[in-house]
């Protein structure tokens, strides 16, 4: 074999491959033609037609063909080039870009989908969320309503009676059981979800708890001033009633080049030598005391007799003068406490208007359908709320809670 030449053709390595050849002595592997047995079809039969470049192909002009075993062709012949295969025609490895950008595709989409799911699961959340807190507002305000119908009608029942110069102590007690804490909870504001409300709303929402605080404080304060000032609200009227019976007169003194005037209660008059005189006081009806001869020059006038000796006389007032007169006191402290009530009963119509928009509103709001399968459950938990808020309300407001519901 080693004098022999391997014939050259593409394909052909330089020897077999290793473990490719069988071993000295070892036998042929199956299939293969042992020397001397019969050859594989088409493979070194006599006068059959040979493989390109075998033992009995046919020899192209100016090539020599060597003489090859049949064992030694067939080692030949199975033998692979792993070289050239590429080049020749045969597959080769494929890029892996277009499973990438398929698999960014994938991705890409899946997050977009998940981030809509998300979304999307978010706003049935908040839908439900914005329910029941609805359904919260509305049962505070519709509380609260039925309070500010109550406090309307009392406020102007004590202007009424106002206008007849009398005091209300009932308004009092009135604010005092019903208003020692503003009606209004500050938790309503607070941890709610108003995304779902709409800015009308939410504005309407926020001004009806600033107005409802106005009012709050309003009522603290007149109630306050009014205790204090009680025993002479009481008393003012039967005062201004004997003020006004009673008749009044102007008195003179001189403080140094000035003549200073004040008002006197009179008493019944006397006449002694065609002159009229009356007692003067500080109380009404007086009967003992200084005793002024009443002013009553002549129509040619008094020669200066007032100017001379202010301290001798009285000047009587009329009748019309009287109602504004000597009420002291008791005259500004009423009407302080009318113009408190007065200042109420703005604020309280401030209060209803307001009060009209927001409920008008919250029913819309609540009258959604909330969304299936989506914490939280909005009516369950408004009507946890309504329990536990009638758990927490004192014996007094327990009725009031139960008309609100």
């Amino acid at each position: 074999m080693s004098d022999q030449k391997i014939p050259q053709g593409k394909g052909n390595l330089p020897g077999p491959l290793p473990g490719m050849g069988p071993k000295p002595g070892a036998a042929p592997l199956p299939g293969v033609a042992k020397p001397g047995s019969a050859p594989l079809p088409g493979m070194g039969k006599p006068g059959g037609a040979a493989l390109p470049g075998m033992a009995g192909a046919a020899q192209l002009p100016g090539q020599h063909r060597p003489s090859v075993p049949p064992q030694q062709v067939m080692e030949y012949a199975i033998q692979v080039d792993y070289t050239d295969g590429a080049a020749a025609g045969m597959p080769g490895a494929t890029s892996n870009w277009p499973k990438r950008v398929i698999l960014g595709m994938a991705v890409v989409a899946m997050v977009f989908i998940g981030f809509n799911l998300g979304k999307a699961w978010s706003n049935r959340i908040q839908l439900n969320g914005s329910l029941r807190d609805s359904l919260i507002i509305q049962y505070e305000v519709d509380r609260a309503s039925k309070l500010f119908d109550e406090l309307d009608a009392v406020i102007n029942g004590a202007l009424h009676q106002a206008g007849k110069w009398e005091y209300d102590p009932k308004h009092i007690e009135y604010l005092a059981a019903n208003f020692k804490t503003n009606p209004i909870k500050p938790q309503i504001f607070t941890e709610r979800s108003y995304r779902n409300f709409g800015k009308k709303a939410a504005t309407s929402l926020s001004n009806y708890g600033v107005k409802w605080s106005m009012l709050y404080n309003a009522l603290n304060t007149h109630r306050e001033k009014t205790l204090a000032n009680e025993s002479i609200l009481k008393e003012f009227k039967s005062k201004l009633m004997g003020n006004l019976a009673a008749n009044y007169g102007v008195v003179f003194k001189r403080s140094g080049k000035d003549l200073l005037a004040s008002v006197r209660y009179l008493g019944k008059p006397a006449e002694k030598d065609g002159k009229v005189s009356m007692p003067i006081g500080t109380a009404p009806d007086p009967k003992d005391g200084d005793v002024r001869e009443v002013y009553a020059p002549a129509p040619e006038g008094d020669e200066g007799a007032l100017t001379k000796e202010p301290e001798k006389y009285v000047v009587v007032l009329s009748p019309q003068a009287k109602a504004g007169l000597l009420a002291g006191q008791g005259k500004a402290l009423f009407n302080e406490y009318v113009m408190r009530l007065d200042d109420l009963k703005g604020k309280a119509k401030m209060m209803r208007d307001e009060q009209t928009s927001l409920t008008r509103m919250l029913a819309e709001l609540a009258s959604q359908e909330p969304a299936a399968i989506a914490p939280p459950d909005a009516e369950a938990e408004f009507k946890d709320y309504v329990i536990q808020d009638q758990k927490a309300a004192p014996a007094a407001g327990a009725g009031a809670a139960e008309k609100a519901k």
